[in-house]
């Protein structure tokens, strides 16, 4: 068999899809950025086929751009989120994905031998993404 691999720009909060056109898809640093994620998910959720698969990164907590969140305490208007990966887990798993596995991406600072003894919600606490694969319910 042979794989085709196609890379598209497109708006996630209107996919240019049928629905149920894909078996799986990877999405990286894309629902941290938008104004409304759980209608960005549901987009996603909505072109995906049942039983599909999809592998999405979100910045964890040590990520650089999450400096500019700083001016939202003073009530200003800024581009990213601040969505937290245990934040976009449990939106994921509330709105019909279920998560298959994690893992985290790290600054070279972070020593991986303390890393694989700590719990999930610490590793994601001290990540610069988290992957998440997950499976449309």
């Amino acid at each position: 068999s042979r794989w085709v691999v196609d890379f598209q720009q497109a708006d996630i909060m209107n996919l240019p899809f049928p629905d149920e056109t894909f078996t799986g898809a990877m999405i990286i640093n894309c629902f941290e950025w938008t104004e409304r994620p759980l209608a960005a998910l549901e987009e996603v959720r909505r072109v995906l086929k049942a039983n599909a698969y999809v592998c999405v990164g979100i910045l964890g907590p040590t990520a650089a751009p999450r400096v500019n969140s700083y001016r939202r305490l003073y009530d200003e208007a800024v581009i990213c989120n601040t969505m937290m990966p245990w934040e976009f887990e449990r939106l994921a798993t509330e709105n019909g994905f279920t998560v298959v596995d994690g893992e985290g991406v790290y600054k070279r600072e972070i020593d991986n031998s303390i890393i694989r003894h700590l719990p999930t919600e610490l590793k994601q606490a001290v990540s610069f993404m988290w992957l998440f694969m997950l499976q449309k319910r």
